[in-house]
C-alpha cells in the first residue's frame, strides 16, 4: 500500500509535468516519463489510484484472514488468489506498455509488480494448502495464536498510507495560468527534431515575427484543454505571430495523431530534458512569448482563457 500511495503522490507531482530530478535515474528508469504519459490514467482515473485501491483490498482481505483465523470464510484464500491474479494480469499489461510503448520503466511500478507477484504466489500456496486440509481446521491459520499487536500494526500501515496521500501530495501548479519570471533576458536556443525527424533550431524562427512558444505534454489534461484555444488563437493571430510547440513525448506518431485531430498547422518539436533545464520549466503547459530578436517578453504557466492569451499576445505585438 505504501508503494501505491507513493506512486499516487508522484502521479500528482509529475502527471503532465516533465521536470527532471523528481524520479528520473536515466533515460530508461524514469517515473517522470511514465507518469507524464497518456497511459498514466485510464478513463480519467490515475492508474496509481487503481493500484492503491487494489492493494487496499488485498490488505483488508489479508488482515481479515490473519486476524479472524478460523472464523474467516473458508473461501477467503480462493478470493485472495483470484484478486491477486487479476492484479498480476493488470501489472503485466502496464509493464508491457512501459517497455514497448512508453519505452521507459518506473522503478516504483516495478516494485509494485514484484509485490503483486509475491502476493499472488503466497495466496496460491495458502489456497492449495487449504484444499489439502480436511475438517474443522481447514479455515484456521495453522492454529496459531493471534498476536495482540496485529490490529495496531495493520491500523498503523493504513494510517501511514492515508497520510502519505493526503498530506504528501505536492501541488503541481498546472491549473490557472500565472505569470512567471525565468530571469533570462534572452530565450535559450535549442536544436530539436520535428515530427519528420529533421533538426530545427530556435534561430530559424527568429527575425520576422514574435513567437508564441508552447511547452506541453499530450498526457497533460490542461494541455489538451488548451489545444482548441490555441487553434482559435492561431486563426486570429497566425499572420502576425508565429506558433511553435515543444512537446514532451517520445512517440512522434502519437504526437502527429494529436496534431491532426486538433487541426494544428504549426511546427511541433520533440522536447528534451536539456530544454526543460534551459527554460527552467515548472510544469506544462507553459507559454513563452519571444520577441523577433529572441528576448523573452512574457511567460504563462498553466491553462488560460482565449481572452487572457489574446491580451498577452496583443501586448507583445504592440511592443515589438
Amino acid at each position: 500500500m505504501l508503494v501505491a500511495a507513493y506512486l499516487l503522490k508522484l502521479h500528482a507531482a509529475i502527471a503532465g509535468n516533465p521536470r527532471r530530478g523528481l524520479c528520473t535515474f536515466n533515460d530508461t528508469l524514469s517515473c517522470d516519463k511514465v507518469l507524464a504519459s497518456s497511459y498514466a490514467e485510464i478513463a480519467g482515473i490515475p492508474v496509481a489510484l487503481m493500484g492503491l485501491l487494489g492493494f487496499g483490498l488485498l490488505f483488508g482481505l489479508a488482515a481479515w484472514r490473519l486476524w479472524w483465523g478460523d472464523r474467516s470464510p473458508r473461501q477467503l484464500p480462493a478470493v485472495l488468489a483470484l484478486v491477486t491474479g487479476v492484479g498480476l494480469l493488470f501489472e503485466l499489461g502496464m509493464t508491457w506498455v512501459e517497455v514497448f510503448v512508453i519505452q521507459a520503466l518506473c522503478p516504483y511500478c516495478l516494485a509494485a509488480f514484484g509485490l503483486i507477484v509475491g502476493a499472488f504466489i503466497a495466496a496460491v500456496i495458502a489456497w492449495r494448502a487449504q484444499r489439502r486440509v480436511r475438517g474443522p481446521e481447514a479455515g484456521s491459520v495453522r492454529g496459531a495464536a493471534r498476536p495482540r499487536w496485529l490490529p495496531l500494526l495493520l491500523l498503523l500501515g493504513a494510517l501511514v498510507s492515508i497520510l502519505t496521500v493526503v498530506y504528501g501530495v505536492p501541488g503541481h501548479g498546472l491549473g490557472q495560468a500565472r505569470a512567471a519570471d525565468l530571469s533570462r533576458p534572452s530565450a535559450p536556443g535549442f536544436a530539436l527534431p520535428d515530427l519528420d525527424g529533421r533538426t530545427r533550431t530556435l534561430k530559424e524562427f527568429l527575425g520576422s515575427r514574435p513567437i508564441l512558444l508552447e511547452f506541453m505534454s499530450i498526457g497533460c489534461p490542461h494541455c489538451r484543454e488548451m489545444a482548441p484555444i490555441l487553434a482559435r488563437l492561431h486563426r486570429e493571430y497566425g499572420e502576425r505571430i508565429q506558433f511553435l510547440t515543444v512537446v514532451f513525448d517520445p512517440n512522434p506518431r502519437r504526437v502527429r495523431a494529436f496534431v491532426d485531430r486538433e487541426k494544428h498547422t504549426w511546427s511541433y518539436l520533440i522536447g528534451s530534458q536539456e530544454t526543460i533545464g534551459a527554460y527552467k520549466l515548472e510544469g506544462v503547459p507553459t507559454f513563452v512569448l519571444v520577441t523577433p530578436d529572441g528576448r523573452i517578453a512574457g511567460v504563462l504557466v498553466g491553462s488560460a482563457s482565449y481572452e487572457a492569451m489574446g491580451q498577452r499576445i496583443e501586448a507583445v505585438l504592440r511592443g515589438s
